[in-house]
């Protein structure tokens, strides 16, 4: 089982990088904010959005792996 994960994941790469540069991108910019923003409440908001994200990117990620549809192995829209 844990060879047809890794050959969907191979086959699904693109889609996987959109959304862990989609996360990656939204922990820098939390980071900036954390670093310059001294009001609580949005440092506060900023580690919310951030979890909201990392939750969305992972349960994307999920669901390109453990499905299967046409266009799975183009670039996603992540406007779709």
């Amino acid at each position: 089982m844990a060879h047809d994960i890794w050959a969907r994941a191979q086959a699904k790469w693109r889609g996987i990088l959109v959304f862990a540069l989609l996360q990656l991108s939204m922990r820098v910019a939390t980071a900036f904010i954390l670093a310059a923003e001294p009001a609580p409440g949005i440092r506060i908001y900023a580690n919310l959005a951030n979890a909201a994200l990392g939750i969305y990117c992972l349960l994307s990620i999920w669901r390109l792996i453990m499905s299967d549809q046409e266009g799975d192995e183009a670039w996603p829209q992540l406007w779709s």
